[in-house]
């Protein structure tokens, strides 16, 4: 399984892309995919590298060539990584199907060929009736959910689906039915011991010779690893590796939202005072972890519903959504002063830390979230020219000295 970024270039890839292709993962990072696919699949994967923008296209057949010059033959499959609706990267996930084309080509065309390349198939396949009655699953079913062959055929399908996922179930047969058309749906299957695990389901309904539907082949895809994968992915999107704290990408998008509602509330920008000087002296570890601890006594300070976030290096920025005079804004400096006073002991170094503040008051200093950014560094900015280690509110306000 490859990551790729929207112009199809690899950004990260698993085990099995080293194995399968014979190059470096670190060889591979930064280069398109498209490179290392036969000439004739090139066109192709981009074709399908926009069509997953807005949906997940099928499968498709690709020759994957490998650094000895040998072509393999793979089933891909491209799925869109969303954000907040909008597509940051593609999953490509690639299977080696040199021994299933094997076996396809020896047996390929009747019920008791089908059932050899089933049973080694390392997907769940199941054939179920016009009724929903299972008539075959595959071996797989004991590896992939820990229920044999023998015990899911004996249980309606719709027993193993999540309550809460039957009814978008249904409806997909049904309309699978009525269209011809294959379903796909992400649903939680049972697993024997290990619960609801999330899986992808392909349904394919197979008529007779007058167009009466006799059968829907389902292939079932256990995805729980990809579903973490993109819950992680969508979590370093909007949170800073270090702290852990809310990112730019957060902030803005909550500041706009905050903005566009008529919130009243403080933007307050940070920047410690002379933090090149502890990493120059004491290095990046230890710049690392005075950054850490520093996240850690701002979150402390300040109230439950505000928000702490990192910009990048030792620039933070507070959203105060209850300091809407003067007085609770200083209120509100004071504790985080407060909890920058006290002593700091960074693997066995004392230190001392203290950070200067530029306000700036929504909606009335700043009617977007570039403007509020604008006038909050301002007031930073004459922090950091008369002395540092102070307070300045924008707009006619004084600096208040500590």
């Amino acid at each position: 399984m490859f990551t790729v970024d929207t112009a199809g270039r690899i950004r990260t890839g698993n085990l099995a892309v080293e194995k399968i292709s014979g190059y470096k993962m670190s060889d591979l990072i930064g280069t398109d995919l498209a490179d290392y696919l036969a000439v004739d699949n090139r066109v192709q994967v981009a074709d399908y590298l926009e069509k997953a923008r807005s949906d997940a296209p099928d499968d498709f057949r690709i020759h994957l060539v490998h650094v000895s010059g040998k072509q393999i033959g793979c089933l891909m499959k491209m799925i869109a990584i969303k954000i907040n609706g909008q597509t940051t990267g593609y999953y490509a996930i690639l299977k080696d199907m040199t021994e299933l084309d094997k076996l396809a080509s020896k047996y390929a065309g009747s019920e008791e060929r089908f059932r050899i390349i089933a049973e080694n198939a390392q997907d769940v396949i199941v054939l179920l009736n016009e009724l929903g009655e299972c008539l075959y699953v595959s071996p797989s079913c004991k590896t992939v959910y820990g229920f044999l062959p023998d015990e899911a055929i004996r249980m309606r399908l719709f027993s193993f689906i999540h309550p809460n996922d039957l009814a978008r179930l249904e409806a997909e047969f049904e309309q699978s039915v009525s269209s011809g058309k294959a379903c796909k749906v992400r649903l939680r299957v049972l697993h024997q011991t290990k619960g609801w695990i999330w899986s992808e389901l392909h349904g394919t309904p197979v008529f007779d010779d007058q167009n009466q539907f006799i059968h829907k082949v389902l292939i079932l895809r256990d995805v729980t690893q990809q579903r973490q994968r993109e819950r992680e992915l969508e979590y370093f999107a909007y949170h800073d590796s270090l702290t852990g704290l809310p990112n730019r990408r957060m902030l803005s998008e909550r500041l706009t939202a905050e903005i566009d509602a008529g919130t009243v509330f403080a933007l307050m920008v940070l920047d410690m005072d002379d933090f090149k000087k502890i990493n120059d002296e004491w290095g990046h570890e230890t710049g690392d972890a005075v950054i850490l601890e520093f996240s850690k006594r701002l979150s402390n300070a300040i109230g439950k519903s505000d928000i702490a976030a990192r910009l990048g290096g030792d620039e933070f920025v507070i959203l105060l959504f209850g300091a809407d005079t003067e007085e609770k804004i200083r209120a509100a400096a004071d504790k985080i002063h407060e909890a920058l006073e006290r002593p700091w002991l960074v693997k066995g170094i004392n230190l001392k830390v203290a950070a200067s503040m530029g306000v700036a008051l929504a909606p009335f200093q700043g009617v977007d979230a570039s403007n509020l950014f604008k006038n909050a560094d301002r007031a930073l900015y004459e922090v950091k020219k008369s002395g540092k280690n102070y307070l300045k509110i924008d707009g006619p306000n004084v600096k208040v000295p500590r």
